[in-house]
């Protein structure tokens, strides 16, 4: 990411200067928002006067490029000096997992900014999560898994640090002395309990019910608005998307609208709800009649990623949907945390019998879930592709047996 500044600073006042900016800029964004968040601001902020911040930036994206390519340096160097060259392989990777956790824990505001800013550039995660993931995959390659597992894998590992830091760091702040055994054991031995297998993929398959569609929002009149708000909102972003167009594709009057929704904020939170509904109808029906949870994790993860390939708007929508609102209760914290909820009411009974290890399940939930939307990102999102057997089953086989 090529970041040009209008003056670099060279004096020792200049650096000041220039430091002093990028804190101010860090805390105005993160409590504000890219969208709300004003050059003023920063400079009242940072002390200095507007006509300043143009010295160093010429607008306020541009230091927004700078925070995030400070970002990009120095958390894969982070993570990559806490690797020990000669531990065990499982080590290894626990090392890293930890690094990547506590960057993101010791620099909230910052990480805040970079998950917002997906939205806006794009390739400046993608290309982070790339060189996170190519770390993870290095220390595979010693464990002897194929160029293609390795990669899933990796892109798995990234998705159990992301979504633990999004409970326990910005979510759910708390101590969690078991966090670090909890993962240890999954990287070691994975999910699978002591009872007996399931059949094998080619059985399973006989077992599972062909998943039934989602439902879908009704031709009404409040349906057609939705099916409109979504693909409003999944086209041009919250911010960007307007009354008047959703309206006018929905073909009704501008006064309707407001018989349903009191503002463009309530029906992109019923879209996220709504979203939510399709997605878990579609995943209770992907494990309908399976007996073994191990069978179910499968089919369940073959149906996520099925529904992002089908609803590519959806992705977004619930994405962003983590910075609209007013936090703690966003949208996008409600969509998560309602799925983590069917995760952890599961989970418990699949433990009672031995088919999953006994483990906390609210950790365990955040993980699953973090592999399941990081696959989707990128081979799905990113690419465009669709998951293969073969990369599903290198994922299973991480998830049921670890390293």
């Amino acid at each position: 990411m090529r970041v040009v500044r209008q003056r670099r600073p060279t004096t020792k006042h200049g650096v000041a200067t220039f430091e002093r900016l990028l804190q101010a800029g860090t805390a105005i964004l993160a409590q504000r928002g890219l969208r709300r968040a004003s050059v003023a601001e920063i400079c009242r902020r940072g002390r200095v006067a507007n006509g300043t911040f143009y010295q160093y930036f010429r607008n306020k994206d541009e230091l927004l490029l700078t925070l995030l390519a400070q970002l990009s340096q120095t958390l894969p160097r982070q993570i990559a000096q806490s690797l020990a060259p000669e531990a065990p392989v499982v080590e290894r990777l626990l090392n890293a997992l930890r690094a990547h956790f506590e960057f993101i824990a010791s620099h909230q505001q910052l990480y805040r900014i970079f998950r917002e800013a997906e939205f806006t550039h794009t390739e400046v995660p993608k290309a982070l999560y790339q060189q996170i993931a190519k770390l993870y995959h290095e220390i595979l390659s010693k464990h002897g898994r194929s160029r293609a597992a390795g990669e899933a894998i990796a892109y798995a590992l990234v998705g159990v640090t992301e979504f633990l830091a999004l409970h326990l760091v910005f979510w759910h702040p708390q101590p969690c002395p078991q966090l670090w055994p909890v993962v240890r054991e999954f990287l070691t031995h994975g999910i699978s309990g002591p009872a007996p297998a399931p059949p094998s993929r080619e059985a399973a398959r006989t077992l599972i019910t062909p998943p039934q569609r989602a439902p879908q929002a009704q031709a009404s009149t409040r349906g057609r608005l939705l099916l409109a708000a979504e693909r409003a909102f999944g086209q041009h972003g919250f911010y960007e998307a307007q009354i008047a167009e959703i309206v006018r594709a929905a073909g009704v009057a501008h006064g309707t609208f407001y018989k349903y929704f009191t503002s463009k904020e309530a029906i992109f939170a019923e879209l996220v709800r709504e979203i939510n509904a399709q997605l878990r109808a579609h995943l209770r029906a992907s494990i309908y009649g399976l007996g073994d949870r191990r069978l179910a994790e499968r089919a369940g993860f073959r149906a996520f990623v099925d529904f992002i390939r089908e609803h590519p708007l959806a992705y977004r929508i619930v994405r962003e949907a983590e910075f609209v609102g007013s936090p703690p209760t966003t949208p996008g914290r409600w969509y998560y945390e309602r799925l983590a909820q069917g995760y952890q009411a599961a989970l418990p009974a699949a433990m009672a019998v031995g088919q999953i290890r006994s483990a906390d399940s609210e950790l365990l939930a955040y993980m699953l879930m973090g592999i399941g939307h990081f696959i989707g990102l990128r081979w799905v999102v990113w690419k465009g592709q669709t998951v293969s057997d073969d990369l599903l089953d290198a994922v299973m086989d991480f998830i049921l047996h670890g390293l």
